[in-house]
């Protein structure tokens, strides 16, 4: 079976929230071909499943959450879950910083929870978030036993790069990833798009010479070090395409290169 994965924000999605039609046809194409697709993303599995379905896709896996959980045949297996406990810790230590960030949590679900005093700037900066819970993320934590991930909102994005040294020196005892222009997400310390790859792997029985994968980001080079066939977006940082076999212009040229194989 070959295997085509991509990454949401900034690949199949741009940063401005546009997606190109071609991107999706060429998708179908592939499926219809008899081939597999499925994302490789910071998103939750329920935007994954919403954003597929618009287009008429149905992805045969998924790996969300930075890798925290992987989705296959109607299950959701929970590979790398933080501890509450620890949450909580990055909430008290940024509850002073809305200025310049704002924490929340996003459940596999995709409901996001906030402190409640986040909440409104949130519905007004961040709309696009659609599912706002209304129950005080301290108190989800109080009840939950394991959290995917956890994301930080950075209200300027000049002042990203800055405060993601900040955020990785303050929870060393987590991963910390900068997944937009203006997210920094943290996730239990070791997870990864390709430890998740790795589950996948196992549980498809599947053969990583006939996978391949296209992202942008930082967090998208643990997939692009572990998988032979890989391409990365021509807008990305040099560091990240300097991890990628092919620079293209968008999914398409992709799928195109790999059709031809």
């Amino acid at each position: 079976m070959r295997l085509f994965l991509s990454d949401v924000d900034g690949t199949l999605l741009s940063y401005s929230r546009t997606v190109k039609q071609e991107d999706m046809d060429a998708i179908r194409a592939w499926q219809m071909a008899g081939h597999a697709f499925g994302l490789v993303t910071g998103r939750d599995m329920n935007f994954c499943l919403r954003f597929l379905k618009e287009y008429g896709i149905v992805p045969d896996c998924l790996i969300s959450s930075n890798g925290a959980s992987v989705y296959h045949e109607g299950r959701l297996f929970p590979v790398a879950h933080m501890e509450p406990q620890l949450c909580r810790q990055v909430f008290e230590k940024l509850a002073g910083l809305q200025e310049y960030m704002v924490p929340f949590i996003t459940t596999d679900e995709g409901v996001h929870y906030f402190a409640k005093k986040d909440v409104d700037l949130m519905k007004k900066e961040q709309a696009h978030l659609k599912y706002f819970s209304s129950q005080d993320v301290y108190d989800l934590l109080a009840h939950i036993n394991r959290v995917p991930k956890l994301s930080v909102y950075v209200r300027n994005a000049d002042w990203t790069d800055q405060l993601y040294e900040k955020v990785r020196e303050w929870f060393p005892d987590l991963n910390c990833a900068k997944t937009s222009i203006d997210y920094i997400e943290l996730t239990k310390k070791g997870c990864d798009k390709a430890q998740a790859m790795a589950f996948l792997e196992k549980e498809l029985s599947l053969d990583l010479k006939q996978c391949a994968f296209i992202g942008d980001g930082e967090n998208d080079i643990p997939m692009m070090d572990r998988l032979e066939h890989t391409y990365v977006m021509q807008s990305a940082d040099e560091n990240v395409r300097s991890h990628a076999k092919y620079t293209v212009s968008g999914v398409k040229e992709a799928l195109e290169h790999e059709r031809e194989k």
